[in-house]
């Protein structure tokens, strides 16, 4: 019978009886089918993290992150209210295939995120001409995006989404597809972004992707002003009810 159409109990059985018991001891190869180690993680009722372990361990792709069932009192709202707090700076929500979940005003303003609407930060990265001509560091910072974006997909290479994004985008971006094509990978981490915005000139941010424990199939990303050019004040500025009027008609640009 396959392995797919045994109950929990029987695919363990089935694993168990199919190894030779001698063979760790003797420091030799364990091949185990991604079914029969979902199956043994069901019985034995491991968390999400020690599941993704144990694929490791057997040298497989571990499952995509999910959200424990116990620590879901990580709310949406409760996000909201925490990237709220960082204002006035830009901070934002991103999924696993880096569309935008939530966003605070300044990342609206600035990054030009807009409510209603599905958008994706590596998608507008290379296709929006706005953030385009705003993102002074573009060049040097095409390639890290990119290959940050490479490592997340390496977990789930089966991934539809991860495909989906990457197809999107050798489709749109010639110039996305010539830095895939490259292969790198780097994990996530911090940025240096310089950006240009109509009202306020040069702004300087260290920009930080960080894994929601709690919600693992969740980033958040904080834009941390830099010292340079007052950046910190402008933002304050402009969060302010004369900064925000004159956001409301910006030069060109």
């Amino acid at each position: 019978m396959p392995v797919e159409f045994l109950t929990d109990e029987q695919a363990v059985s089935y694993g168990k009886c199919n190894e030779e018991p001698t063979r760790p001891e003797q420091g030799r190869n364990i091949s185990v089918s991604p079914q029969v180690l979902g199956s043994v993680a069901r019985v034995l009722r491991l968390t999400h993290t020690e599941r993704r372990h144990l694929y490791v361990l057997a040298e497989l792709h571990p499952p995509v992150p999910e959200t424990e069932p116990d620590r879901q009192g990580v709310t949406l709202a409760g996000l909201q209210r925490m990237i709220d707090a960082w204002m006035p700076y830009p901070a934002h929500i991103m999924d696993l295939y880096y569309n935008t979940v939530l966003f605070n005003d300044a990342a609206a303003t600035v990054l030009g995120m807009k409510p209603g609407i599905t958008q994706n930060c590596l998608v507008d990265f290379f296709t929006n001409p706005m953030y385009r001509a705003r993102a002074r560091s573009w060049e040097q910072n095409a390639r890290t995006v990119v290959a940050q974006f490479r490592a997340a997909s390496l977990s789930s290479p089966d991934d539809e989404g991860f495909q989906s994004v990457a197809a999107e985008l050798k489709a749109a971006s010639p110039e996305f597809a010539e830095v895939w094509e490259r292969r790198d990978i780097e994990e996530a981490g911090q940025i240096r972004k310089e950006m240009i915005y109509p009202v306020l000139g040069l702004l300087y941010f260290e920009s930080s992707v960080m894994r929601l424990p709690a919600r693992p199939d969740l980033s958040i990303v904080l834009h941390t002003p830099l010292e340079e050019a007052d950046t910190a004040g402008k933002l304050e500025w402009l969060a302010s009810p004369e900064g925000r009027r004159a956001a409301m008609y910006p030069v060109a640009g």
